[in-house]
């Protein structure tokens, strides 16, 4: 998602003075960040209020959320750390336009070398992350308010952002993201090695505990072994959905179109709808994956509906 966040905004700051950009963003992110991010929120973590406590009360509710549970962002965690790095990016802007490295598309001559891209974004992962990781532990979070971010992730999320700013430097609709470029046109092969790294991942996780448990493996190579694969599985995922969407979201396809462009408010509002759906079956005797697959398209269906009634706001249709 941030590799995606960074590779449309050297063309936008090109369209916009300072002033017009930070402005954008700002309605664009920080807004519905706050405002409806805020509002969903306090609506998805009612029914967890409601089995924690057995008190149906709104407003006490309302006040648990903003004091004892010190305002959750939930997923929309994501949009205030774009907001930032897009802010980020246009402080080091005229840098970024002057740096070699970037600036002479090095990212876009990778186009012919899938694998060489593959173990670069593999590595930049592996320094960005591993060593954080272990140190602070993958899972830890901190927040101020609704703040919300993973003590680990930040410089990972900065990079592939970073990344994507590269990348849209250049003209990468034509170079690595080209349909017919080595890339794109391996998407199966990415989509394979996606399965089989998660596959890996799920396969050799309680394995890996049972060695450290036994006193067969210390616990420092078992970490490592745990981060290369589980990188791999997100770089291979990576690659794989951005090439499958690009050979396959074509401009003819009308749902993919439809998605595009209520994919943002698709996210925005997801998780109220995946939470209330959950929370009403919570008693109905279902398969798992029967459930999990109702939950799954009956959410996707209602938030985009719920997209597509609130895009015919004018203010919304512009921004969000």
């Amino acid at each position: 998602m941030f590799l995606i966040g960074g590779l449309f905004l050297p063309g936008s700051l090109a369209r916009k003075n300072k002033d017009a950009f930070v402005r954008d963003r700002t309605l664009r992110l920080f807004l519905p960040f706050i405002t409806i991010g805020t509002l969903l929120m306090l609506i998805a973590y009612y029914p967890s209020y409601y089995l924690a406590t057995g008190d149906t009360n709104l407003i006490r509710h309302i006040a648990d959320f903003f004091t004892h549970q010190g305002w959750p962002a939930g997923p929309t965690w994501f949009i205030w750390m774009l907001f930032v790095f897009n802010i980020v990016f246009l402080i080091g802007y005229p840098w970024l336009k002057r740096c070699p490295v970037l600036s002479s598309g090095t990212f876009g001559k990778l186009a012919k070398k899938p694998s060489l891209m593959f173990f670069l974004l593999l590595c930049i992962s592996w320094l960005l992350y591993v060593p954080i990781a272990h140190s602070v532990g993958a899972g830890t979070w901190r927040g101020i308010g609704p703040f919300d971010f993973q003590y680990s992730r930040p410089l990972l999320y900065l990079g592939y952002f970073l990344i994507g700013v590269a990348l849209g430097l250049g003209d990468f609709e034509k170079t690595v993201f080209a349909q017919n470029s080595d890339i794109v046109t391996r998407w199966w092969l990415w989509s394979i090695a996606c399965l089989v790294s998660f596959v890996a991942l799920t396969l050799v996780s309680p394995y890996l505990s049972s060695l450290v448990r036994d006193g067969n493996l210390r616990e420092f190579p078992a970490w490592m072994i745990y981060f290369t694969l589980y990188l791999c599985s997100c770089t291979s995922s990576i690659l794989a959905f951005l090439t499958v969407f690009r050979r396959f979201a074509t401009n003819g396809n009308k749902m993919m179109s439809f998605l595009s462009k209520h994919a943002f408010l698709i996210y925005l509002t997801h998780y109220a709808f995946v939470n209330w759906i959950q929370f009403l079956l919570l008693e109905v005797e279902l398969n798992v994956f029967v459930k999990f697959l109702f939950v799954a398209v009956c959410s996707v269906c209602i938030s985009a509906g719920a997209s597509h009634l609130l895009k015919k706001n004018p203010f919304i249709e512009k921004y969000w």
